[in-house]
C-alpha cells in the first residue's frame, strides 16, 4: 500500500512539473509576443516631430528635477542659441492624472 501511494505522488509531481513547464512557456511566449508588438507601435507624441528628425535635425528628451529646467535651458541655449523648446509634460501621462 505505501509503494502505492508513493507512486500516485510521484505521478501528481510529474505531472505538476509538466505543467508549471506549460505554464512558464506562455508567459515566455506572451512576454515576447507583446513586447514585439509594442516595439512596432509608434510613440504618439513623437509623430510631431517625424518630419523634423527624417529632415536631419535632432530630437533631444531630457528627464531632469523640476527645480532644475531653467537652469539646464540656459546652458543648452548658451551653446546652441538655435535650439527650440517645445515644453514640459507632467511626471504621469494625462490619462492618469
Amino acid at each position: 500500500m505505501a509503494g502505492l501511494i508513493g507512486l500516485r505522488f510521484a505521478g501528481f509531481v510529474i505531472a505538476g512539473g509538466a505543467i508549471l513547464g506549460l505554464i512558464m512557456a506562455g508567459a515566455t511566449i506572451g512576454s515576447l509576443a507583446g513586447g514585439l508588438s509594442g516595439m512596432s507601435t509608434g510613440n504618439s507624441k513623437l509623430k510631431q516631430f517625424e518630419m523634423a528628425i527624417e529632415q536631419g535635425q535632432f530630437l533631444i528628451l531630457v528627464d531632469v528635477p523640476k527645480t532644475r529646467i531653467e537652469s539646464i535651458k540656459q546652458s543648452i541655449t548658451k551653446h546652441h542659441p538655435e535650439a527650440e523648446f517645445d515644453g514640459i509634460e507632467p511626471i504621469l501621462p494625462t490619462s492618469f492624472v
